[in-house]
Formats: C-alpha cells, structure tokens, sequence
C-alpha cells in the first residue's frame, strides 16, 4: 500500500509534458513513484478553454494504492493526503486542478498501474 502524489504539467492539447512528485508527498516506495509517473505520462487532460483558446496548465493528482486480501473484502492502506490550504483529502479518482476548468480524461480509479 502507498500514496504518491504528482504535480502534472500539460499542454494545450491535454498531453503531460512534465510529470513530478509533489514535495511533501508522503513517504512511499520507489517502485510505485516509478510506476505513477510512467502511466501519468500517458494520460489525458482536458485544459481550460479561454476564448476559444484551450490552455496549457498543471494538476495535482494523488494516486491511492491500496492492498486487498484475496477472497475478502478486506484491504490494507488508507490515503488521506491534502492538498495544502484544503480540510479534506482527495476523493478517489478526484484531480486538484491547478488550472479551474481542468479535468482528467484518462479513468484510472480501479486499474493497475
């Protein structure tokens, strides 16, 4: 189980041109912040449209990797990380837009990454 947090710049047509762990990210493996970047890289983002104009901009992602046992309903891990100046964490396949009118196209929520 584990929490990485990314910061993702995107281009106008929605494609990460830079993708980064978030600073005060909580402790987790290397392994899952290797395999967080690599499939943000092929994401989709839907970028502000201002006159006509989509923009470039930057999204907070925090992605929740949680353990379930096999044959239960039980799971081991819980993410909680806020984003700063917030009071609640994140919900599931929920994005922090730097940007106001930005979303995530790309359905992550229940996939492996």
């Amino acid at each position: 189980a584990g929490e990485v947090v990314l910061k993702i710049a995107y281009d106008a047509d929605g494609k990460p041109t830079d993708v980064k762990l978030v600073a005060d990210s909580p402790a987790t493996s290397k392994t899952l912040i290797e395999a967080s970047v690599e499939a943000a890289r092929s994401w989709l983002f839907q970028p502000e449209v201002v006159g006509g104009r989509a923009l470039a901009g930057t999204s907070v992602v925090p992605i929740c990797y949680v353990l379930q046992v096999i044959g239960t309903n039980r799971t081991r891990g819980k993410c909680d990380w806020k984003a700063p100046g917030h009071d609640r964490a994140l919900d599931n396949g929920e994005a922090l837009a730097l940007n106001p009118a930005a979303k995530l196209l790309t359905e992550v929520a229940g996939r492996t990454l």
